[in-house]
């Protein structure tokens, strides 16, 4: 549900961080031995995935996000 809840902007970066960790331990556990190229199965497209999710952790939901109409204490 990570991919429909970051599109839906609900529990944004808490999807985010989680997406991070998968994508860390594939990149750096799965795809590093292939090589740069994502064509030879390398570790460049999950590379710039995990940046992606980096960026939305920090910057969070935007104003049209669900994120944005609850309450902070979450």
């Amino acid at each position: 549900f990570g991919g429909i809840f970051l599109a839906l902007g609900f529990l944004t970066r808490f999807v985010a961080i989680q997406l991070i960790g998968l994508l860390a331990v594939a990149t750096f556990y799965i795809h590093l031995k292939n090589g740069f190229l994502w064509v030879k199965g390398g570790y460049e497209y999950p590379l710039f995935w995990l940046a992606i999710m980096i960026a939305i952790f920090f910057k969070g939901g935007d104003r049209v996000s669900i994120d944005s109409s609850l309450p902070k204490e979450l």
